[in-house]
């Protein structure tokens, strides 16, 4: 059967965009009354086994879906502003209209064949003008504004101490000018924005980061793989330190699809698995 892959909220907080094995991603609008009613549409959910409500917007890759991400200032009051990204195999990177389903632009990258490459991972930067994505020791840079074949590449290989292997997951901290870069080589690399000079190369991981997530605030960076949660404190300039290191038959359990995501309207850090679990409440994840 169909199961969930992961989640993702969007900006503003009115709806969150999920991907499934069906190779579909669909948005949800959360009702007015989501707060008060979610105990309600819980448990006729848990019950029934339907979804508490339906899809208000459905697009199909085709192919399976390799990452996601929301246009960094997404307003549902701002039509212009509704997008989205997607990436998926054989496919070039996909922005897609969250109001009419339309597909509104691609961004493409060639092999040595001249053949598309699909990217394993995508974020927006932090103002919205440019998309990164993720492949193999490398990532490529599109303007936004300028969809098509143009980009610029970068080798993350300087020094030879970055990610080794396939770029799994990117995040960008909204307060410094950093990037993190997880990779399926136990790596997580932190990057300089403006020349993608690398900062700090973190490991730890026992397999490959499947998952990496900067804090609202920029203080903290979540690294997410196999069997284990990396909390580094990374809120002054040096050396990042280690604040948190979860490894418990309780994380291997609810860790499915080894997926983070910060709720921007709620102290919560929820792993895409069987349930959403509140770890790191303590430090106010959410809110920074």
């Amino acid at each position: 059967g169909n199961f969930l892959k992961g989640v993702k909220w969007s900006p503003d907080g009115s709806s969150f965009l999920t991907s499934s094995d069906d190779n579909s991603l669909r948005m949800f609008y959360l009702p007015e009354d989501a707060y008060s009613a979610a105990a309600e549409h819980t448990a006729e959910a848990a019950v029934g086994g339907q979804d508490s409500y339906g899809a208000s917007l459905q697009v199909n890759e085709g192919e399976p879906v390799y990452d996601f991400c929301w246009y960094p200032y997404m307003s549902v009051s701002d039509p212009a502003t509704c997008v989205f990204a997607s990436t998926s195999r054989d496919h070039p990177i996909h922005l897609w209209d969250a109001t009419t389903s339309e597909l509104r632009c691609t961004y493409r990258a060639y092999d040595a064949m001249d053949e598309i490459t699909a990217a394993l991972s995508i974020s927006f930067n932090s103002t919205g003008s440019k998309l990164f994505a993720g492949y193999n020791k490398a990532i490529r840079v599109f303007d936004v504004h300028r969809p098509g074949r143009d980009f610029e590449q970068y080798s993350l290989l300087k020094g030879g101490e970055g990610p080794t292997g396939i770029i799994s997951s990117i995040s960008f901290s909204p307060q410094n000018g950093m990037l993190a870069v997880g990779s399926y080589s136990q790596t997580t690399a932190v990057y300089a924005e403006g020349n993608m000079e690398p900062l700090y190369v973190l490991h730890g991981q026992l397999g490959g980061v499947t998952q990496v997530l900067f804090s609202k605030d920029g203080n903290y960076l979540y690294t997410g793989g196999r069997k284990r949660i990396h909390t580094y404190y990374v809120g002054i300039f040096g050396t990042p330190w280690t604040l948190f290191t979860s490894c418990t038959d309780r994380v291997i359990l609810l860790i499915k699809e080894y997926s983070l995501i910060l709720s921007p309207v709620a102290s919560i850090l929820p792993l895409v698995g069987r349930t959403a679990w509140s770890i790191f409440t303590t430090f106010k994840v959410a809110n920074g």
